[in-house]
């Protein structure tokens, strides 16, 4: 998988400021959309990728849903994608908005980019998650925090832009919202 996360992206060398973790689910294409399986990985900072491996599956079309501790839980293209046991497939989703459910991807650079600033993990960034970062500011908040958002492990104005950038478009899980 191939992700950008908005809150880490140098746009000038299309990399992150870290390597950070990143969950990757794989979800049934059809209501309830259980989830089915799970993966964990460090994404590289430098090609904004990582292997993840499933076990628990079978042969079906399902999503693909990325999870970060501070970005907006997304969920691949509508539809889902097929996937056979034992084969191996490359999703980016860095390409094109259009590789996100509801198109929910920001365009940083020349890379698109999963949403930061969901630090408490709601599926929609709003006020309270802005109180969150504008808590941390106030308090010199420090160390591997949700309200970090940029990854320089300093809650600062840096992270209130992001946050509030996001905040003021709306940005929620178009999955979980039915949009």
């Amino acid at each position: 998988v191939k992700v950008a996360i908005d809150g880490l992206i140098r746009t000038a060398f299309n990399t992150h400021n870290r390597k950070d973790t990143l969950t990757v689910y794989l979800a049934r294409s059809v209501s309830p959309f259980n989830f089915i399986d799970t993966s964990t990985n460090v994404i590289d900072s430098i090609t904004l990728s990582a292997v993840f491996s499933f076990r628990n599956t079978v042969n079906g079309t399902y999503y693909i849903v990325l999870k970060h501790h501070n970005s907006l839980e997304t969920w691949s293209k509508a539809g889902g994608e097929y996937f056979e046991v034992g084969n191996i497939y490359n999703y980016d989703f860095t390409s094109s908005p259009s590789m996100a459910y509801g198109n929910n991807l920001v365009l940083k650079g020349s890379v698109y980019c999963i949403y930061s600033g969901d630090v408490n993990q709601d599926y929609i960034i709003d006020i309270s998650d802005l109180s969150d970062v504008d808590n941390d500011v106030y308090n010199y908040a420090s160390g591997f925090l949700a309200t970090d958002l940029n990854g320089d492990y300093v809650v600062e104005g840096r992270d209130m832009t992001i946050i509030d950038n996001n905040r003021n478009v709306f940005v929620r899980s178009p999955v979980l919202f039915g949009d």
